[in-house]
């Protein structure tokens, strides 16, 4: 589910679930609910992060309103073993966005170089020559027109609900290879304008992104498909 926090809880915020106030750390429940995982690989320096604390057994994460499916490792053998398909683009996946306006071609590839701009306070990314190559591929699977007729008197257009399968994992890689195609996604607190941000959130509370499947490898090379449908 969207808005879990990937990183390994601080040692400080103690070992319960969740407070009431507190936020939502995957992690956490992962270590409380499968027993099985090898526990150094929740150790801050196997699996380190830029925060100071660490990824834990998690073997690659999503943004933070994004949902869909993760995968973990039980094994320090089978982290390296899914860590190294990540790094050398094996595992394939597929998003479902929902943009703004409509698509003149139903399909289509983008390979724009992204380059990610890091400070203390945000992340953001941007289309740049002097980024790391990207590639997205993409479909239309539907379009929904817009009920309002002041929007529409704007030239507004209406959705198109997007699969996108992703050869590479940039950071906001979906986020902004539509944007740049001129349709960003409903609600991105990131690349939307600031009004436009104000009513799509008053109608979707979250970043319409989520992942559907990730095909991989399992420890004995044996493909495996995990499919996690739109949730309702």
């Amino acid at each position: 589910p969207p808005h879990w926090r990937c990183e390994l809880p601080a040692k400080d915020e103690g070992s319960a679930g969740r407070s009431n106030k507190g936020p939502l750390i995957l992690l956490r429940w992962i270590r409380d609910k499968i027993t099985s995982i090898d526990e150094k690989l929740f150790e801050e320096e196997f699996n380190p992060a830029l925060s100071g604390t660490g990824f834990g057994p998690l073997s690659h994460r999503i943004d933070q309103e994004t949902s869909g499916p993760l995968l973990v490792a039980k094994t320090h053998g089978a982290q390296r073993h899914l860590k190294s398909q990540f790094h050398k683009t094996m595992v394939s996946k597929r998003y479902i966005c929902l943009v703004h306006g409509k698509f003149e071609k139903n399909c289509g590839s983008i390979d724009a170089r992204i380059r990610t701009l890091r400070t203390d306070q945000t992340t953001r990314s941007e289309i740049s020559s002097a980024g790391d190559w990207a590639q997205t591929d993409y479909q239309v699977i539907a379009t929904y027109s817009c009920l309002d007729k002041s929007r529409i008197a704007e030239g507004f257009d209406g959705y198109s609900l997007v699969a996108c399968d992703i050869k590479t994992g940039r950071t906001h890689q979906i986020r902004v290879h539509m944007l740049h195609l001129g349709h960003p996604l409903v609600s991105d607190d990131k690349y939307l304008p600031e009004d436009v941000l104000v009513e799509d959130r008053s109608w979707c509370s979250r970043l319409f992104l989520h992942c559907y499947y990730l095909g991989f490898s399992n420890i004995v090379d044996v493909r495996e498909l995990a499919v996690c449908p739109l949730p309702a």
